[in-house]
């Protein structure tokens, strides 16, 4: 097993990027993420994709690995500090050594301040090198 961390503090398509060190399975996705959201119905998303662009507003995107989304219901224009983590699993999506992972986020109405990260539960495929831990 690999886990592969995918993290970013900015805004937009391709925030993030890795490759793949050896052939696998993407078993799961685990989003942790954090924003503050400044105005009223404010929003952030995270998206894990084989695009550098990415398919938020996209119908049948082949690309796309996962996503989330979280809104906050401040009533005021005060800020709102809010958290996410969700694991998605079971999956199944085979990976090739050297595929390059991306992950975007986006923040519709501009918020100043986000942390995403996504890990990415990978099954080595048997005869494929083992991540070296450091």
């Amino acid at each position: 097993m690999s886990i592969y961390k995918l993290f970013t503090t900015t805004d937009g398509d391709g925030a993030a990027s890795l490759d793949v060190i050896a052939n696998g399975t993407i078993t799961g996705v685990l989003f942790s993420g954090y924003a503050i959201l400044a105005v009223d119905n404010d929003s952030f998303e995270a998206e894990v994709s084989f695009s550098s662009t990415s398919g938020f507003a996209t119908n049948d995107t082949k690309s796309s690995i996962a996503k989330v989304a979280s809104q906050s219901a401040v009533s005021t224009a005060e800020s709102a500090q809010m958290g996410i983590n969700v694991m998605i699993s079971p999956l199944e999506i085979p990976v090739t050594q050297g595929e390059r992972l991306y992950l975007h986020t986006a923040t519709p109405s501009g918020t100043p301040t986000i942390r995403m990260s996504a890990y990415l539960y990978v099954k080595d495929r048997v005869g494929s090198p083992r991540r070296t831990r450091q």
